[in-house]
């Protein structure tokens, strides 16, 4: 599939999974990434999952003001096919379903956390709340972490 085509899928569809990519090539490898994790929810379900661990559907939807259920759907199916978040059943007397972040979504940390700096020291303070900027799962260390400057 070429760059050109998956283009005018995002526009048409706002959407592809990680097979359409591993078809394609792109001129940039940050053009790639932001076909996955682009858009204006899929950013903010992976800094949740990575931040608190488990979500439930309900939960994500009151903490994410302006999502509709069907969209928020959606992006978690994304996020799943692309194998960046896993979707648990926890079997009772009604079936819960829970999301946690995997391996695969927890190599973005760095990213994320580069993206949330940036928003911070680039845009107006009342544009970007702090307690939504990505944190280092506690134990972990990262090449990036210490160049940084801390938000606390």
């Amino acid at each position: 599939m070429s760059s050109s085509l998956i283009r005018l899928l995002l526009v048409e569809n706002h959407s592809f999974n990680m097979h359409d990519l591993c078809e394609s090539v792109f001129e940039c490898p940050a053009e790639a990434t932001m076909t996955v994790i682009g858009g204006r929810w899929k950013t903010m379900i992976l800094c949740k999952l990575i931040r608190v661990g488990n979500f439930r559907f309900n939960q994500l939807m009151k903490d994410m003001y302006g999502i509709s259920s069907r969209i928020l759907s959606k992006q978690l199916k994304e996020l799943e096919q692309d194998g960046l978040i896993t979707r648990h059943e926890i079997p009772g007397v009604s079936i819960r379903v829970e999301y946690s972040i995997t391996n695969k979504g927890e190599s973005l940390v760095p990213l994320l956390m580069l993206m949330s700096h940036w928003g911070l020291k680039n845009l107006q303070p009342n544009v970007v709340k702090i307690s939504d900027c990505v944190r280092m799962p506690t134990g972990c260390k990262s090449q990036t972490e210490s160049k940084l400057p801390d938000n606390q």
